[in-house]
């Protein structure tokens, strides 16, 4: 469900954490390219990808210094609503048109990208890798359950997992998985939170006391945020008890980095480190 993208325009506010024990500096860069951007994802301090409006996918080898566009070719002018970065030169991203759902992978940083996978009718909303051969995705649900998948070569191929029904007329929100360790969470718009232990093997529903999950985050097996659309959620059990944490603006995101993560809202970013 592509309602819970951010809009951001030709400015791109990227963030560089170097520990946890410092605080984070803040910086504008200016984008190459004009048009919405909806995913972010961080591999280390120098390599970013981002997932934009009309097939643009951009990346940064030095940290934001500079952004060069490696989207279009075979993407073709669908909107990239998630990427996820494994290095310098590996990535994979989800695009979807109006009768089908896609995923594409590029191994030479961009230059050229492959479908990997394609559902008719479905929409992908986010992709994870546990590490550079095993990753999941989920999606929409399409005849009553939802799209999970599962790869175990990198994602040149993917595989269904075991199948969890859908409840009522429940979507996904785009970007709103988080993966650790066995453990996988995803958000919908449902006030329920779909929990993992085993890799998808199995789910239990989490309920939370917001009706959208548009982004959620762990920083261990224990601690959690949500983002809803009025108010931070915070867990400290995993998810059996989640808890409204402040009542703010709509937060559409949290960013994830490889050292906590971050809380966009419509006009504020709060830097959240648990």
């Amino acid at each position: 469900m592509k309602k819970g993208s951010v809009t951001i325009t030709a400015l791109l506010l990227f963030i560089f954490i170097s520990s946890f024990k410092i605080q984070a500096q803040w910086s504008e860069q200016t984008s190459p390219v004009s048009t919405a951007l909806y995913s972010v994802s961080v591999v280390d301090d120098s390599t970013a990808w981002i997932g934009g409006d009309g097939g643009v996918v951009l990346r940064t080898t030095n940290g934001g210094t500079m952004w060069t566009s490696t989207g279009g070719g075979a993407l073709g002018a669908d909107p990239v609503y998630n990427i996820f970065g494994m290095d310098d030169m590996n990535a994979l991203c989800t695009t979807s048109s109006s009768s089908a759902t896609f995923i594409y992978k590029t191994t030479d940083g961009g230059a050229t990208w492959t479908q990997v996978f394609t559902q008719a009718g479905g929409f992908l909303d986010a992709i994870w890798m546990w590490d550079s051969v095993n990753g999941f995705v989920y999606g929409d649900p399409v005849s009553g359950n939802w799209e999970l998948y599962r790869t175990s070569d990198g994602g040149q191929t993917w595989t269904a997992a075991n199948a969890l029904a859908q409840n009522g007329s429940e979507a996904g929100w785009n970007n709103a998985m988080v993966v650790m360790d066995s453990s996988i969470y995803f958000g919908t718009n449902n006030s329920t939170i779909y929990y993992s232990s085993d890799m998808g093997n199995s789910w239990m529903a989490q309920t939370t006391p917001q009706v959208n999950s548009y982004s959620i985050w762990f920083n261990d097996s224990s601690n959690g945020l949500m983002g809803g659309e009025s108010a931070l959620n915070v867990t400290t059990n995993g998810g059996m008890i989640w808890e409204i944490r402040g009542w703010l603006k709509p937060l559409r995101r949290l960013i994830h980095t490889p050292y906590g993560s971050m809380i966009h809202q419509t006009d504020l970013w709060v830097e959240s480190l648990l």
